[in-house]
Formats: structure tokens, C-alpha cells, sequence
């Protein structure tokens, strides 16, 4: 069995997190792993009380350091600071709102220590009780393409983050996903850690929901032009169009008491309108 690393760095992009960040670095300071733990809290110019509250847990966490991120509003930039300030060459990354089970830090470095990424599992999470559901890997993102990860929990070594050049930060969305795809078609290795868990807050809202996949999905066409040429395929529009009308057929479940359904059918029409949207802005046709 891989042997646990002695000293790791912890991650974690925070902007106006005070309600939330509170039950993240009580996990963290939950945690079994026993070697040298620095926790960097990046404070990515939040005007509420995220860094006093960050700096209130320096008793329990001993190395936890609050760093500013000033200079641009995105999660790509608090966690470039973030691992730019962090001092292991071992990086774990969180974000301030969710919560990781209590063997997070050492199932990630543990599988992190023999490979170059390595990517975790995560369970949808309202904010209430933690669920017990079977997590799934973030794998591909539904992209058919290269395996990915979630930005809200991997592990890389700082030489590869340098290598790289650091997440994108001109996206406002996928930049994990493009981050994930550029290592390793720079030959970097990206490996699962299936025990390394985190519950991800998602606020279950119809029009959340529907917000949300709006946003994200709206970067998607930015990275099939990115990465078409390294084999990234498109939907055939016959299929897209088959969604569209599926969605206009089915559009009753908004109104559904059945909240699976009415959460399924909102998140495929913000992928769906992000992504015509995204396709109109960058001039590529990625439906």
C-alpha cells in the first residue's frame, strides 16, 4: 500500500464564505491524517467576515494561513494564489462551501503521492444531514472525452500546476476541466482516489439549478474549441435536436412533485440553453 506523505497543503478559494467556511475547516480539523497539514484559506477580496472566521480556526489548525486574492474575482485565481503560497509540493483543493469526510487528506494523498493528479469522489449535498448515497467519480463531465475532475476535489503536485501555468483564468467555468485535459495531454498521469470524498453543497432550486447549468454550460463551447483538435467531439445535431424536443415534450416535470424529475429537466435545459448561448459568443457550434 502507498505510504502516506509526511507534509500536504489544503487549498481552498473562498469569496464571501462566512455562512459556509465555518463547517469546511471543522472537517479539516477532524481529520485522520496525522503528518504536517497546512490549510491555505484564499480570500478572494470577500466584504464579509470570511477571513476573521478562517483565522478563528488557527488554534485547532495550526497551519492554516489566510492569503488575499485581489486581482480578480474568479475561483481560477484564488486557487492559483492558493498554490502559489502553498508551501508542499503536495496540493489538496477545496472549496469553502462544501464539506470533506474525515479521511479526505489522506485517501487524496495518499493515491496523490505515486501519481501527478489525482481526483476524488463527490455527493451531492442540500446543506442538511451529510447523505449517505454511493459517491460518483466527477470522471469525464459528460464530455466523452478525457477523464476530468471537479475543482471542488483534487489533488496536484505543484511542479505540474508550474508546468502548466496555472488554471485558466480567463474562464469563468470548466477551467477544472480544462486543467485536467491540458495535463494530460502534456503527458501528466490523472488518477482516481475513490475514497477521498467530498459533499458538495448544490442548492436543489428548480431555477438554481436551472442557473447554474446555465453558467457552466455556457464555457462548454470554449472548450470543445480548445480541444476539437485533440479528438473532442460534438453531439450529431440530429441528437441535439431529439433533446430539444424531448425537453418541450416533457416540459410538465417543472411542475412535477417528483424533485428528481423537476431537477433532471432543468439541469438538461440550462446545459442545453448555456450551451447555445456559449456557441453564439465564441462563434463554435458545440450544442
Amino acid at each position: 500500500m502507498t505510504s502516506v506523505p509526511a507534509a500536504v497543503s489544503v487549498v481552498m478559494p473562498a469569496r464571501n464564505a462566512a455562512r459556509t467556511i465555518g463547517l469546511q475547516l471543522q472537517a479539516l480539523a477532524r481529520q485522520t491524517y496525522r503528518g504536517e497539514l497546512e490549510v491555505v484559506v484564499v480570500d478572494n477580496d470577500s466584504d464579509d467576515d470570511t477571513a476573521p472566521i478562517a483565522r478563528s480556526w488557527q488554534a485547532e489548525l495550526p497551519g492554516l494561513v489566510v492569503v488575499p486574492a485581489t486581482t480578480g474575482h474568479s475561483v481560477s485565481h484564488a486557487r492559483n494564489a492558493g498554490i502559489a503560497a502553498a508551501r508542499n509540493e503536495l496540493v489538496l483543493v477545496c472549496d469553502a462551501d462544501d464539506v470533506v469526510d474525515p479521511q479526505w487528506v489522506e485517501q487524496l494523498a495518499r493515491v496523490l503521492v505515486a501519481t501527478d493528479l489525482a481526483a476524488g469522489r463527490t455527493v451531492d449535498w442540500d446543506g442538511g444531514a451529510l447523505p449517505a448515497d454511493a459517491p460518483e467519480l466527477f470522471g469525464t463531465g459528460g464530455f466523452g472525452f478525457l477523464p476530468s475532475f471537479g475543482g471542488c476535489n483534487f489533488g496536484v503536485h505543484r511542479r505540474v500546476w508550474e508546468a502548466l501555468g496555472g488554471f485558466d483564468e480567463s474562464l469563468r467555468s470548466g477551467e477544472d476541466v480544462d486543467f485536467a485535459w491540458r495535463a494530460q495531454l502534456a503527458g501528466f498521469q490523472l488518477a482516481p482516489a475513490p475514497h477521498a470524498v467530498v459533499f458538495y453543497r448544490v442548492d436543489t432550486a428548480p431555477r438554481a439549478v436551472l442557473r447554474k447549468w446555465m453558467h457552466d454550460a455556457s464555457y462548454q463551447p470554449a472548450l470543445y474549441a480548445r480541444f476539437r483538435q485533440h479528438g473532442m467531439e460534438r453531439q450529431r445535431i440530429g441528437r441535439v435536436l431529439a433533446r430539444y424536443v424531448t425537453l418541450v415534450l416533457t416540459s410538465y416535470r417543472y411542475f412535477s412533485d417528483d424533485d428528481a424529475s423537476r431537477t433532471a429537466w432543468c439541469r438538461e435545459l440550462g446545459r442545453r440553453v448555456g450551451r447555445l448561448r456559449g456557441s453564439i459568443r465564441t462563434r463554435t457550434r458545440y450544442l
